[in-house]
C-alpha cells in the first residue's frame, strides 16, 4: 500500500504519519507539505492507493488542488482532513470527488475507521455532518 499525506504543520504530518504507520506497517507513506509538493509527486507518481490531505494549503486553491489530484489520479481516492468544517464546503469537495471527508479534531480511531471504508471502495462522511 502507498499513501499520499499532505499537510503544511509538520507536527500534524508526522502525527498522522505514526497513526498510518501503526495501521499499516508495511505501507509507503510519502509525505508533503503543500500543494506544489503533492503536484511534484504524483507527476513522477502514479501508485498511490489512497490520498490523505489538509484542504488549506499553499500552493493552490484547494478546489483547483482537488481537481488537479483528481484529474491526474482519478482512481486513487481522497480524503481530506482539515480544521475547515462548513457543510458547504465539505458538499463542494465531495461534488469534485472526494471520497472522505474528516475533521481535524476526528480521533485516531475515527480517522482509521474512514480509511478502511475508502480503502474498501466506500464513501466516508463523520456523522455531524450527516446530523447537520
Amino acid at each position: 500500500m502507498k499513501i499520499l499525506v499532505a499537510d503544511d504543520h509538520e507536527l500534524f504530518l508526522k502525527g498522522i504519519e505514526l497513526v498510518l504507520t501503526g495501521k499499516y506497517p508495511k505501507a509507503k507513506i510519502v509525505l508533503a507539505h503543500d500543494y506544489m509538493q503533492i503536484f511534484e509527486i504524483i507527476e513522477k507518481q502514479t501508485d498511490f492507493d489512497l490520498i490523505l490531505s489538509d484542504l488549506a494549503m499553499p500552493g493552490d486553491i484547494w478546489s483547483n488542488a482537488i481537481k488537479k489530484m483528481h484529474d491526474k489520479l482519478p482512481e486513487t481516492p481522497i480524503i481530506i482532513l482539515s480544521a475547515v468544517f462548513d457543510k458547504e464546503i465539505v458538499q463542494k469537495t465531495i461534488e469534485d470527488g472526494v471520497s472522505g471527508y474528516l475533521s481535524k479534531t476526528s480521533s485516531h480511531t475515527e480517522i482509521l475507521k474512514a480509511l478502511d471504508v475508502v480503502l474498501s471502495g466506500g464513501a466516508y462522511l463523520p456523522q455531524d455532518f450527516l446530523q447537520t
